[in-house]
């Protein structure tokens, strides 16, 4: 069994701002969609496996982020490996 880390990045480089270890792995605490979040400059990719789709919505100033499944304010939680291991990620494309 693998331990459990906190949060879990998506390797290679954001697609919006060209950094590396920036795209976040989050989950809404609602309804369960996981997203990715650019941690530099905020954008939002709402399909985790398709890095060419963003949602224009950014994080408020509590961290809050409008759900754009539930589209509802809510927290996005770090992913469990479980949850991005069911997007069909393996560990070779997180760390």
């Amino acid at each position: 069994m693998r331990a459990q880390k906190s949060i879990y990045w998506l390797k290679g480089l954001c697609p919006k701002c060209g950094q590396g270890s920036s795209l976040y792995i989050v989950t809404c605490e609602n309804c369960k969609k996981t997203i990715i979040e650019c941690a530099e400059e905020g954008t939002i990719f709402p399909e985790p496996n398709d890095l060419s789709k963003t949602y224009e919505y950014y994080a408020d100033e509590e961290g809050f982020i409008l759900c754009p499944k539930c589209k509802k304010n809510h927290k996005f939680n770090a992913s469990t490996l479980q949850e991005i291991e069911s997007l069909g990620f393996t560990s070779s494309d997180y760390e």
